[in-house]
């Protein structure tokens, strides 16, 4: 399992800034986290690093996402070769009002 923030955008070795101590918490546990430039996202740019190995189950903690934003994280993920554990229609279920 690997553990996806994005990026502090004036310090690519950290997580943005509301998610620091978290991230630092999880890596000292010795989870596996990469990192992400979550305005590239928009863009269709997607380099977490480290990389994603192929069949890597992936927790995605970072800002909220609208559904076209979530489902292209989806994407980006899946062709890494990565299993995202939310879905982009469980993501949905528990995210948007219906």
């Amino acid at each position: 399992m690997r553990i996806l923030y994005p990026v502090n955008p004036l310090d690519p070795t950290q997580a943005d800034e509301p998610y620091k101590e978290e991230f630092k918490a999880v890596q000292a546990e010795g989870y596996s986290c990469s990192l992400f430039d979550f305005d590239a996202l928009a863009w269709g740019e997607f380099k977490p690093r480290p990389a994603i190995q192929l069949g890597e189950s992936i927790v995605y903690r970072g800002w909220m996402l609208n559904t076209q934003g979530y489902s292209t994280l989806v994407t980006h993920i899946e062709r890494k070769g990565g299993v995202p554990i939310t879905s982009a229609d469980h993501y949905l279920q528990c995210h948007h009002l219906p």
